[in-house]
């Protein structure tokens, strides 16, 4: 009874004891409190495909809403820990779904690999990404982005970059990040990839690190594949018809995307563009960012361009005449020809380019581009028929 009501010697103790515990009690929720906020606010973020030097905004958002958000951890310094935290917990549940057998078979789940080969600022790396149904829904989870090339320790020479290489790079980031043993990665059952993984090296490293149990070409070629992603193969035969490989309509899209890109270069940036969205505020109506036609992006994504034309056409070329150009580039921007021309093109590549982002999706099999493009060959050749009874 005298140590449970603090009396007698010790009692003092006994009290400032009870109190620290309540006091550190008190500061854990307070911290535990502001540590989720913090960790939301990094998500929004990211979600918000925003910049690390956008999250001390976010903070200060919820800390000028009356929100507790502590009283450090509030750096763009602090983004990245949040962000190493969040992704080292991710990679932690994917190797446990991964080593976690199916109720259906008793065996690991099956995945595949997807990668990609880039150079987003001075270094070249490849991205790496693992493919696998989630309670019934097929999704992606960035493995990793190491370098491609290295250089020796001298720097006289670089390596790295060939198929073998590449394979090997991608394997063993799998096997690393997820913790798997060597028998865990025979339940890789497919690369989708563009050209540049499509080469017997990169197959045969990739025989020679996965661990299947059978050496007979035709079950692997059945039971294991490399394909084309459906996505690039579709941009690469975009491209083989604008560049005049196949067909004959080179010049003609060529004209289409040379007169566009001159709106692209007069309200890009700068004063224009300023310009351009007062004359939008004064008509009442959305004027879309103007962006040149990118000859190395995805037809999918440069198509927005000529889209965004047509939707805001009035605005551009009031914009554009407020500034009074010469009389050439006013005709290559508002001639009737070029306003058939964008319409049309438009129209041809838009079932294309709507193709092309289906299969940029998770949801979809790779083989659906054969049997949906033959429903866009059919759209588009009855669509031409129709024109041509139409004129005629």
């Amino acid at each position: 009874m005298t140590h449970v009501a603090c009396t007698g010697d010790g009692a003092k103790i006994h009290y400032e004891a009870i109190k620290w515990k309540n006091e550190m009690q008190r500061s854990q929720t307070r911290a535990t409190s502001a540590m989720n906020v913090l960790v939301r606010s990094a998500l929004a973020v990211v979600k918000n495909r925003a910049a690390a030097q956008n999250y001390p905004e976010f903070v200060a958002d919820k800390a000028m809403c009356g929100v507790d958000c502590g009283d450090f951890g509030h750096s763009k310094e602090e983004f990245k820990n949040i962000i190493s935290v969040a992704a080292s917990w991710i990679d932690g549940e994917v190797s446990k779904q991964l080593k976690a057998p199916l109720k259906c078979t008793g065996l690991n789940p099956h995945f595949s690999l997807t990668m990609d080969k880039g150079t987003p600022g001075r270094e070249t790396n490849q991205a790496t990404m693992i493919v696998f149904n989630d309670e019934g829904k097929r999704i992606a989870v960035p493995v990793g982005s190491p370098a491609v090339y290295q250089t020796n320790d001298d720097n006289t020479a670089v390596s790295g970059g060939y198929a073998d290489e590449l394979a090997a790079s991608s394997i063993m980031l799998v096997k690393k990040q997820y913790d798997l043993e060597t028998d865990e990665l025979s339940y890789c059952q497919g690369i989708v990839a563009d050209g540049q993984y499509q080469s017997a090296g990169f197959r045969d490293e990739l025989k020679r690190l996965l661990p299947f149990d059978f050496d007979v070409e035709p079950v692997l070629a059945t039971f294991f594949s490399i394909l084309w992603d459906p996505g690039h193969f579709s941009d690469l035969a975009f491209t083989d018809v604008r560049e005049g490989k196949i067909g004959s309509s080179k010049e003609f899209i060529s004209r289409v995307i040379k007169r566009s890109n001159v709106f692209g270069a007069a309200f890009h940036s700068g004063k224009h563009l300023s310009e351009l969205q007062m004359v939008a505020e004064s008509l009442d109506v959305r004027a879309h960012l103007v962006k040149s036609y990118s000859m190395t992006r995805f037809t999918s994504s440069s198509y927005s361009l000529l889209a965004n034309i047509i939707e805001s056409y009035s605005t551009y070329l009031e914009a554009f005449r407020n500034h009074q150009f010469d009389q050439i580039k006013d005709y290559l921007v508002s001639g009737y020809d070029y306003i058939i021309d964008l319409g049309s093109l438009t129209d041809v590549i838009k079932p294309f380019v709507k193709m092309m982002i289906l299969l940029q999706s998770l949801q979809y099999p790779c083989w659906k581009v054969v049997s949906w493009w033959k429903k866009v060959e059919v759209y588009l050749k009855g669509k031409i028929a129709t024109e041509n009874r139409r004129i005629f």
